[in-house]
């Protein structure tokens, strides 16, 4: 088979990685309508999907190759597993970002940098009033001014000189496309 259930403290890593990001339990609401599944792979991808889909699934897994059956079948990739930790990926964001509340929203230059890979400063005002709430390390998504999705990044050195260090951006696909340009 080329896909198998989460396990029960994998299904919590997951649960509670994503509702820290979100700062709520959505994720356990979401759980109840649907299911966890990781695919077979270098890695062990981590997909949602509906309950009802796992049957089918299950059926179809044993006529697909395996390069096609993550991207026909898969409904939403969360993140994926390295030694037992769980990451978000960055395919999880258009999901997820209408349901988080620790956000920052960046201006222009700030947007342009953090979708080149890089860490952002946080040296306006405006950016300092966004992240004052939240606590050293958190985990947070990042928009452009325009409400946009951009990626996920963690708030550092809240007293002195705060700064989001990128953990994930859209501009991943750019930079990893080496036909690109």
């Amino acid at each position: 088979m080329l896909f198998k259930p989460l396990t029960k403290d994998e299904i919590k890593e997951v649960e509670t990685t994503i509702n820290q990001l979100l700062d709520s339990d959505a994720m356990t609401i979401v759980l109840k309508r649907r299911t966890l599944i990781k695919i077979k792979g270098d890695r062990s991808d981590v997909y949602l999907v509906l309950k009802e889909d796992i049957p089918l699934l299950e059926r179809l897994s044993s006529k697909l190759p395996e390069k096609n059956f993550s991207i026909v079948h898969a409904r939403i990739k969360l993140g994926f597993f390295i030694h037992e930790k769980f990451l978000i990926a960055i395919e999880s964001i258009s999901f997820l970002s209408p349901l988080t509340r620790k956000r920052i929203s960046l201006d222009t230059k700030s947007t342009q940098k953090f979708i080149y890979g890089k860490d952002v400063v946080i040296n306006t005002i405006s950016l300092q009033k966004q992240i004052e709430h939240l606590e050293e390390n958190a985990t947070i998504m990042v928009f452009s001014d325009n409400n946009i999705p951009l990626g996920y990044a963690k708030v550092f050195s809240k007293e002195k000189n705060p700064w989001l260090q990128n953990l994930v951006d859209v501009g991943i696909f750019l930079r990893s496309e080496k036909s690109a340009f």
